[in-house]
């Protein structure tokens, strides 16, 4: 598959398990997942995927993928992260290393510097304890906390979860 098949695939997964599961007919879990045959039933009735979209096709997506946006587990799927709808999707709470990193367009340093960091319609906001894993072009870089700040930041009504080996997340 073709990198540009990927990324328009990868698209359209996140619209549908991430923003607007309702449009696609599919009812997600507690923890934001779909069942994968009705998830790939749905997504190849909206998009009329040629060859049909798969589970295999699925996995090359995310094999290629440097986001890791998404997990198939048990005959499931779902976005680990960036859900815009109302649906609270839960995680276990761990320890928060000593340093963290949140990348953002240039345009919202200002606001962010001078409010701090906010979901904004997200649940959750990324950060990252890789600096280079946060940093991509025309993506401003920051150290969020350093040092014990990021562990007195969890223990202040801020649970810190850890998503997958690279990213980390912080909720009210």
């Amino acid at each position: 598959m073709e990198e540009k098949e990927r990324k328009y695939i990868s698209k359209k997964m996140s619209y549908a398990l991430r923003h607007n599961p309702q449009k696609y007919g599919l009812q997600l879990a507690d923890d934001g997942s779909a069942d994968m045959k009705g998830f790939l039933r749905a997504m190849n009735n909206m998009h009329h995927f040629e060859p049909r979209l798969t589970e295999e096709r699925i996995r090359d997506v995310m094999a290629h993928s440097d986001k890791q946006r998404f997990a198939i587990e048990k005959g499931r799927i779902r976005a680990l992260y960036g859900h815009s709808f109302q649906i609270k999707i839960q995680k276990k709470a761990v320890q928060p290393p000593d340093v963290l990193y949140h990348g953002t367009a240039h345009r919202f340093l200002g606001s962010i510097l001078e409010k701090g960091l906010m979901p904004m319609s997200r649940q959750y906001v990324h950060l990252c304890y890789l600096y280079d894993l946060s940093y991509m072009p025309a993506i401003s870089s920051f150290v969020v906390s350093a040092g014990s700040a990021a562990k007195s930041l969890a223990m202040d009504s801020f649970a810190f979860t850890a998503i997958f080996m690279a990213s980390s997340f912080l909720s009210p």
